[in-house]
């Protein structure tokens, strides 16, 4: 079995402080009495307050031929007074101290390097896709059709404005009247059941099972209206981009309709410059989304029409498309 082997490391490291004190006007202080001192400001070193304590005639009787100084511990004999100011240090009726302080710090024990562990994903979406459909933990059941849907009213508030008005707004108490039971009008269950599964998971992925792409383009156009009604912003722009990627001869005038109507502007423009290029304007013409929007939106046609007749300025046929139009 190997031997496992850990290493520490002490360390000492030790901290200098200089603090310059002159004592103006020295010959004054001559003939004071023994225990009469000049201090300096307080200077700090180390993480300590420190002083610099100066006795011109010591501190006690039997030191007064001498000057005493003292940082925090010192010397009742530092130098004969004498010596002192035969030695120079006294100018100008000056004396100037010079305090060098050095401060040994507290030994720092540090732990060998640590072993290198890789960071965990998050796994927050993860335990929010749990909660789908998990009905020990749900508080409100959403009823599209018959059809019922175990959820949270937090994680619902959380991520549309519309359902926190609904589950804790002014509504709230209907809500609570029908012992937690929402009734959700005007979507098929299987789209809500694609937008609860992108409330709770951040994904798509209730769609992949789709594997007709037209019904695939439905299930876009379904979901995407319905992420505009209960503001599931991000879902919405989503759907835009996918519907914008997959716009077709027989689909583009429903979906631009459609567009027109819940406001994505991006996905109108990429419609309109379908229109524009696309050299099967007949059979768009052709197609039911286009009659239907021609009936019901009589003044976004002229609009469309003026739109995409400056950007056909090319396009040999613009007059026989326009005469048809009028039929």
């Amino acid at each position: 079995m190997a031997t496992e082997c850990t290493t520490s490391t002490s360390t000492t490291a030790t901290v200098e402080g200089r603090h310059r004190f002159p004592v103006a006007g020295y010959g004054a202080t001559k003939g004071a009495a023994p225990g009469h001192r000049v201090a300096s400001g307080t200077f700090t070193v180390g993480g300590f307050d420190w002083a610099v304590v100066f006795y011109p005639e010591g501190v006690t009787a039997a030191d007064m031929d001498f000057v005493s100084a003292f940082p925090a511990w010192g010397h009742l004999r530092f130098m004969r007074r004498r010596e002192l100011e035969e030695m120079g240090f006294v100018r100008d009726d000056r004396l100037t101290i010079e305090c060098v302080v050095n401060v040994v710090l507290d030994p720092v024990v540090t732990a060998g390097d640590a072993p290198e562990l890789d960071h965990p994903p998050s796994n927050i979406l993860g335990h929010l896709a749990g909660l789908l459909g998990d009905k020990g933990t749900a508080d409100v059941t959403l009823v599209v059709r018959g059809e019922e849907f175990a959820a949270h009213r937090a994680v619902l508030a959380m991520r549309s404005p519309v359902f926190k008005a609904a589950l804790y707004g002014p509504m709230k108490e209907s809500t609570d009247a029908n012992a937690g039971r929402v009734a959700i009008d005007g979507v098929e269950p299987a789209v809500f059941r694609a937008l609860l599964h992108f409330i709770y998971t951040d994904t798509t992925a209730a769609m992949d099972d789709l594997d007709d792409d037209d019904d695939t383009a439905q299930m876009i156009m379904h979901l995407l209206e319905a992420a505009d009604r209960y503001d599931v912003e991000r879902l919405k722009l989503i759907c835009e981009l996918m519907l914008c990627k997959s716009i077709a001869v027989d689909t583009v005038a429903a979906t631009l309709a459609m567009a027109d109507q819940h406001h994505c502007q991006k996905l109108k423009e990429a419609c309109i410059e379908f229109l524009a290029t696309s050299k099967k304007m007949e059979g768009v013409m052709e197609s039911q989304g286009y009659k239907k929007m021609k009936l019901s939106c009589p003044s976004f046609m002229v609009d469309l029409w003026e739109i995409i007749g400056r950007k056909m300025t090319s396009y040999s046929v613009i007059p026989n498309i326009y005469a048809r139009d009028k039929d």
